[in-house]
Parts: structure tokens; C-alpha cells; sequence
């Protein structure tokens, strides 16, 4: 398993793959992936990062708040990560993030995030009150929000064969849509 740290490594290499998908990112870019499967080091020769099956990117909440003002907010003082993951996902299995418990109940219909709200034991699952809303494989956009480790977590399938998994703060969570169509935008435009 890869160090959290794997997803900063070679910051001049500005290209991954994930299973047959090419993604390209300017250098300038602030937001890019970076390959994050180490293999096991070769004797007397250093460890690579290879390509096609894992990617993410870690990122600080508030660094991006000032690079994206129009999706992020910043939270001063609240130690903040978006993380973003991408990989090859043989069979193309679907997440299990897109699946709504049926013995959740509905808590609340917030009008003014969008959102219908389920409480469980730990947090709150979440769906656009407006049923258009979707991910880019048409399932349910379903937001999981942890009080435990105060984190959001939602998944997608890009393309066959590719899941794309991210999380971001709770305080974060009025920002859902926009970071929502960041991501599938950035990844878009990144795939060749």
C-alpha cells in the first residue's frame, strides 16, 4: 500500500494513465494526478510508480480555495484535504458509494443546498432534491458524510473500467455541486 505521500511525487511529470485513459495536465496546473501504485522496489534499484492502475491527488481545501475561488471555500484555521482518486476498476464494478441504504431515513430536505438528507449511525447520506442531477455514468450523485472524521465522500465511474472516488471537508459541503462538476470537468478535460 502506497504512502499518502505518493500522490506529490514527480511533480514534473504532468501525464498518467488509468487502464487505456491518458490523462495530460499543464505544468501550471495546481490540480493533477500522480500515479500512487509503488511496486516493490528491484534489488540495488529504486521503486517507480506505475502507470494504469492507481492515481489521485491530495490537496489542501484551502490552497485550492485560492486557486479555485468559484468552487472552493476557505476555512481558516481547520486543518482541510480534498482527495481525489482514480483507478482502473477491472469489470467495471460499480461503487458502492452510488447505493442508498433502504433503512435510512429521511431526516431533512435542505432547499437551500440542494440536498434531501438520511441520518445514519455515524452521519448523514445526501441526493440533490432535483433527480437530473447526476454523475457522469447517470447513477445518483450520493453525498457520504462522516462525523467521525468530519469528511465527504462521493464516486463515479468515468469511463469503463474507471472509478473515481474523492472526499472533501464537511465544511466544504455547501460547495458539493461545484466541486462535483470540478472534478468530472478537470478529468474531462484532462483525458485525451
Amino acid at each position: 500500500m502506497p504512502a499518502d505521500q505518493s500522490v506529490k511525487s514527480n511533480r514534473e511529470k504532468n501525464s498518467v494513465w488509468i487502464e487505456v485513459s491518458k490523462f495530460k495536465f499543464l505544468a501550471s496546473d495546481y490540480f493533477s494526478l500522480r500515479n500512487k501504485y509503488l511496486a516493490e522496489p528491484y534489488k540495488d534499484k529504486a521503486s517507480k510508480y506505475i502507470e494504469g492502475i492507481w492515481a489521485g491527488a491530495r490537496l489542501d481545501a484551502e490552497d485550492l480555495a485560492h486557486h479555485y475561488p468559484d468552487v472552493f471555500s476557505a476555512q481558516p484555521g481547520e486543518p482541510s484535504v480534498f482527495y481525489l482518486d482514480v483507478s482502473c476498476s477491472i469489470g467495471n464494478k460499480s461503487s458502492t458509494f452510488n447505493k442508498l441504504n433502504k433503512d435510512r431515513k429521511i431526516e431533512s430536505m435542505d432547499a437551500e443546498l440542494g440536498l434531501i438528507n438520511y441520518t445514519y449511525r455515524n452521519g448523514i447520506t445526501s441526493i440533490p432534491i432535483i433527480d437530473a442531477i447526476r454523475n457522469p455514468d447517470g447513477t445518483p450523485v450520493l453525498i457520504e458524510c462522516s462525523s467521525i472524521d468530519r469528511t465527504c465522500h462521493a464516486a463515479f465511474t468515468l469511463a469503463p473500467n474507471m472509478l473515481v472516488k474523492y472526499s472533501y471537508p464537511v465544511s466544504q459541503r455547501s460547495n458539493w455541486l461545484k466541486i462535483q462538476k470540478f472534478v468530472v470537468n478537470a478529468l474531462n478535460s484532462a483525458r485525451e
